[in-house]
């Protein structure tokens, strides 16, 4: 399994829902379409984080099947969106789009990680010398 990821927080709603995206599609993936190979990655596009799981397996999922529409439904709460491309034959392809902006209010352009900046209050630091 190949993993790929921007490190930085997002959303708690957001960070559970690409969980869950990525926990069911992985599983999904080894447990019913016999995959030997999964890419789980995790990136900046155009301001929204996306979640990508791909596989190797036979294909064929149904979306609207308990487990995938589920998923649709978690997203959904998240603001996020959902979709399955599952020919049969494979390979598979699972995607969460989370809302537009997300990254960016967390991450640095190219989906680079950034901490939150904080602010001292204004007035003089703890050395005595103002802020600066």
């Amino acid at each position: 399994m190949a993993l790929r990821v921007h490190p930085g927080r997002l959303p708690a709603a957001v960070e559970v829902a690409l969980y869950f995206v990525a926990s069911e599609a992985v599983n999904n993936a080894v447990k019913h379409a016999g995959a030997t190979r999964v890419e789980v990655v995790v990136a900046e596009r155009d301001g929204r984080v996306e979640l990508s799981v791909s596989d190797d397996g036979a294909g064929g999922a149904d979306p609207a099947g308990p487990g995938l529409s589920g998923l649709a439904r978690r997203v959904l709460a998240a603001d996020g969106v959902f979709g399955v491309d599952s020919p049969a034959g494979g390979p598979a392809v699972v995607r969460y789009l989370g809302q537009d902006g997300e990254v960016s209010r967390r991450w640095g352009p190219g989906g680079t990680a950034r901490a939150p900046r904080t602010r001292s209050p204004p007035g003089p630091s703890p050395g005595g010398r103002p802020p600066g």
